[in-house]
């Protein structure tokens, strides 16, 4: 069963970031992209099994992110890209800040307070590796992408080969911040392998998505003070 809704998420957020663009231009990527990166954090604490393997459940969103940044560097550029992840890292911080202040209040006691407690309570630490994550493996992607397009002249490659690389970084990085001290060395290498494999998927799959975004005119209303 969570394969089948495994896919169906792969479907359904991918195209969400296309028609995103597609009805609101740069401002309904920065949105989608912003929006994706915190539901991705929130729900890297809670854990499925697929094939057999344990995945972070933001896991399955998270390549998402770079599609946006594929779609921008396509059709805006990648200055337009970079600027993209500035704003995804504002408003992690500021998501991060105010959850961090709101847990500084006593509740009132109730099962939902506890539960939000202990959710919340581990969003310091996982958005703190999240974060370092994205910005480096952001970069390295936007900046991958744009030199394979220069030399290659071919989306799929400049897509996959940046991603891949990228999704690698940013395994590497994250699991590294959130999990050492947590968890054993061979279950922390276990957790990698199996986010990459899920992780290449999701870059293989976004390939087509891609084209259609290349080929989707967006309507008339796209701000042009993005810039």
């Amino acid at each position: 069963m969570n394969i089948l809704f495994f896919i169906i998420c792969l479907v359904v957020s991918y195209a969400i970031v296309v028609l995103s663009y597609k009805f609101l231009g740069k401002l309904g990527l920065f949105l989608v992209s912003a929006l994706y990166l915190i539901i991705v954090n929130i729900f890297a604490i809670e854990s499925v099994e697929l094939a057999g393997y344990a995945i972070a459940l933001g896991t399955l969103l998270y390549g998402t992110i770079f599609l946006v940044k594929d779609i921008l560097i396509e059709k805006y550029g990648e200055k337009i890209a970079l600027k993209s992840v500035i704003t995804d890292s504002i408003v992690i911080l500021i998501f991060t800040l105010l959850t961090s202040l709101f847990l500084c209040f006593i509740p009132v006691a109730s099962p939902a307070s506890d539960a939000i407690t202990t959710v919340f309570a581990l969003i310091p630490r996982i958005f703190l590796g999240s974060l370092v994550a994205y910005i480096i493996s952001a970069f390295i992607k936007i900046k991958l992408y744009t030199k394979i397009k220069e030399k290659y002249k071919k989306l799929y490659l400049s897509s996959n080969i940046s991603g891949l690389v990228a999704q690698l970084i940013d395994s590497v990085i994250f699991i590294s911040i959130a999990f050492i001290g947590v968890f054993s060395f061979a279950t922390i290498l276990e957790i990698l392998l199996a986010t990459y494999i899920v992780k290449i998927i999701y870059t293989l799959f976004a390939t087509p998505y891609l084209y259609w975004a290349v080929k989707t005119k967006k309507q008339p209303n796209d701000l042009p003070n993005i810039k």
